[in-house]
Order: C-alpha cells, then structure tokens, then sequence
C-alpha cells in the first residue's frame, strides 16, 4: 500500500513538473532583432570640387564580424548626411554702379560605392541631379556703387535621401566579414559651376562652396541565449523525479 502511495505521489509531480517544463518551452531561444553594431564615417567643410581619387576624402566603413551565436538579419546604409554650403564676397571693381547677380548650379554630387565593395550596394545622389540638368543652389542679385563690396551667403543646402536596407541572406553576406579589420568604402564627386552676370561691368569675387558627408552602416540581428539555470535545473529534476517513478513501479511489481 505504502509503495501505490509513493507511485502515484511520484507521477502527479511527475505530470506538475511536466507542465512547468512545457511552459519553460515556450520561452524564446533568441532575443527579438536588436542593433548589433553600427560605424560612421566623414568629413566635413572639404572645398569643391571633390575628387573620388583623392584618398582624404574616402568613407570607409567596418564590415561585421559575428559570432557563433549571433544571426545577422539586416544591414542598413544610410547617407545621413550630404551638405553644401556656399559663401563669399563681391566688389563692384567698374566705374559706375552695377548690378550683378551670383548663382550657384550643382551639376552632379554622388557618393559612390568603391570596387571591391558589396556588389548590391548602389550609389548615393542625394540631391536628385541628373545629366543635362543643373539644380540652382542659390542666386543672389547685388546693385553695387563702385568699389563697393557685398557679401554672398552663406548658403547651406543639405540632403538625407532614403537609406539602403539588405534583408536577404545572401545581400547581408556580402557586408559581413570573414576575418578581423575587413572595410568597404565610398568616394565622393561633386562638379559645381558659380556664374556671376552683370549688364556691363567689372567685378572681383571670391566665392567658395564647401562640402560634408556622413555616412553610417548599421547591422541588426539576434543573439542565441545560453538556457537559464532554473531551466537546466527543472530538467534534471523531471528526469530524476521519473527515473524514481520507475524504479517505485518495478518495486511495486516485485513486491506484488
């Protein structure tokens, strides 16, 4: 009679910690996506026209390196920042008062991956310039006494464009990296016109436009978690508490 007792006292904790288990089961292996890393690069306040060949102006970037335990699941370029700001000074240099009128055309500004990069990466316009098609930065019209001088500016024009997302596995491959230190990069070109008209006249001027970039990579994944020890531990005592069960029940039956 003691031994039925001690059997079926067994099997109901048996069955509790079962259900205890089976509700631990339900808890995540991984954490929800997160960031795991991300890397800036820039310049700021660079002269134009920017040259791609020019080594002091590339934007390199870290490629990532995971762990064991670490799933990347999306990588994300973003151009955060691409800025031009122009300024300057005119002087009426003629005889008589004139008027001038000071533009600045932007005919091409792209940020563009170098060779070697991840092929899926793309280039950045962030100003929307197209071939053929200059976008006026800013005009600016002066009426001048002779020798008289005017400042021009300055003038900030400044663009964010939609960042580049990977998602797929075989895309996001292509930024991590296999050993410690591995890169890609960016170089940018600019090709900027400054016009200044009058109707008849002489004039001295010194205008500039300068340039800034930020770029930045960001990669998002999830982190496999070492099981809690309060798991392992209900594990191991389901497995003791039914290898007792057993053994009650082969006692029972020899003593039966």
């Amino acid at each position: 009679m003691a031994t039925k007792s001690l059997t079926q006292s067994l099997k109901i904790v048996g069955i509790a910690a079962s259900v205890s288990l089976a509700s631990l089961a339900v808890i995540p292996k991984a954490d929800a996506s997160t960031l795991l890393f991300s890397d800036t690069a820039a310049f700021t306040d660079e002269i134009t026209d920017l040259d791609p060949t020019d080594p002091t102006l590339t934007l390199t970037l870290d490629k990532y390196l995971p762990t064991a335990d670490i799933t990347v699941d999306k990588v994300v370029v973003s151009l955060l920042s691409a800025k031009l700001t122009t300024s300057g000074s005119i002087t009426n240099t003629s005889r008589n008062t004139r008027t001038f009128t000071v533009e600045t055309k932007l005919n091409d500004f792209t940020i563009k991956p170098n060779a070697g990069d991840p092929a899926v990466l793309t280039a950045f316009n962030p100003f929307g310039v197209h071939s053929g098609s200059p976008l006026t930065l800013v005009s600016q019209t002066f009426t001048l006494a002779r020798n008289a001088t005017a400042n021009f500016g300055p003038f900030t024009n400044e663009h964010n464009p939609t960042p580049q997302t990977f998602l797929s596995s075989s895309d996001i491959a292509q930024f991590l990296a296999v050993s410690p230190g591995e890169t890609f990069s960016f170089s940018p070109f600019t090709d900027i016109d400054t016009l200044v008209t009058s109707l008849g006249g002489n004039n001295s001027n010194n205008i500039a436009t300068l340039a800034g970039v930020e770029i930045k990579v960001e990669y998002f994944g999830t982190r496999r978690r070492v099981p809690e020890a309060s798991t392992t531990f209900g594990v191991l005592a389901l497995a003791g508490i039914l290898a007792v069960s057993r053994k009650a029940k082969s006692w029972q039956n020899f003593a039966g």
